[in-house]
């Protein structure tokens, strides 16, 4: 599976990452990520998470560096786990 950006604006908009830089010319958004979100949010789980924070770790482990700022937003708990206590969440908070 391809990685994907939601938006811009909207959650509703989901590119593939090969198709988002020509859905930013022909749309006239701005070129310029300059916010990224991970987030959760109703039927997302822990493991959603787990795998953004992994995706990221594997860039800071080869030297990358976020161009962007990004925020984190942690709306359901369903299945209870303490995030703000876990590995990932130190990870991601950093």
């Amino acid at each position: 599976m391809e990685p994907h950006i939601n938006g811009p604006f909207t959650p509703d908009l989901a590119w593939p990452i090969s198709k988002f830089a020509d859905a930013v010319k022909v749309n006239g958004w701005p070129e310029k990520l300059e916010v990224g979100l991970i987030g959760s949010c109703t039927n997302s789980s822990y493991e959603d998470i787990t795998r953004a924070a992994s995706i990221a770790k594997q860039a800071t482990d080869k030297g990358m560096k976020a161009n962007a700022e990004f925020t984190i937003t942690l709306v359901q708990n369903r299945l209870g786990i303490p995030w703000k206590e876990t590995d990932t969440w130190t990870f991601l908070k950093t």
